[in-house]
Parts: C-alpha cells; structure tokens; sequence
C-alpha cells in the first residue's frame, strides 16, 4: 500500500557497512585470512537483505512515535551443515542498518552462533551465543 516503504542491501553493500572494527569486507579479510575480501561472498553474507515497512501498520495506535524504533536480529549464514558467520544486525524500523556487527572475538578467533537476543535496557543488547 502507499504506507509501504522497503530498503535493501545487496551483499556488496553489506561489505561497506562499519562495524566496531572497520567495515564489513574488512571483517571477512580477517575471517579468511586473506589480504583482499573472498570472491565466494555467499559463503559469508546473504544475496540480499530486504526491509519492509507498513508505517501505518506499524504505528498501530500509538502513532509516528511508534516508528522510532528499532529491531535487532542475528543473521547466520550456513552452508550444508556448518554455521561459517554469524553477525548481530540492528536496524532502525525503516530498514536502515545502525549496527551489523560479526559474533567473533578478535583476540582469540573463536566464531560464535546467536542463539537468542534480549533487549536489558535502551542501549544493551544481551545475547545468549554458542562456539561454532
């Protein structure tokens, strides 16, 4: 309907988005070790991400301030059986990335897999993670 807005980032967007350590395709250069990002993009990010918004429906009763918001999800990217990436992503309700941050400990390169998110308060994200 005319409500509706939609935003998405193809993967080669996703490797332009900051993260706490850089950008995203700087990330993947860590991750694989390699000294450019990998041309099997498919392996570590979706073809796509798309957002879709119903302001109207979204606003339901409380109105326009209910569309300041945001939704935090992770995002896993698996291949056969094996889990290789998994990242937490944080979007505002228009679909516009604030955070996309990688679920890997950089001191000692242990990847992770989001189980589960909880929001504790405005500004923290609690995350219940397994090794991968």
């Amino acid at each position: 309907g005319a409500s509706e807005m939609t935003t998405g980032y193809s993967s080669d967007d996703l490797l332009s988005i900051a993260t706490s350590r850089g950008t995203v395709g700087d990330f993947l250069k860590r991750f694989t070790g390699e000294d450019s990002v990998p041309t099997d993009l498919d392996h570590y990010l979706p073809s796509a991400i798309n957002f879709t918004l119903d302001r109207s429906l979204a606003a339901g009763e409380i109105g326009e301030d209910a569309l300041d918001g945001h939704v935090a999800f992770v995002l896993s990217k698996k291949n056969d059986s094996t889990t290789f990436v998994s990242y937490i992503v944080v979007t505002d309700l228009s679909g516009n990335i604030t955070r996309f941050e990688p679920m890997y400990d950089y001191s000692t390169s242990t990847k992770y897999l989001g189980l589960a998110l909880k929001l504790k308060n405005t500004s923290t994200i609690m995350m219940g993670v397994a090794e991968s």
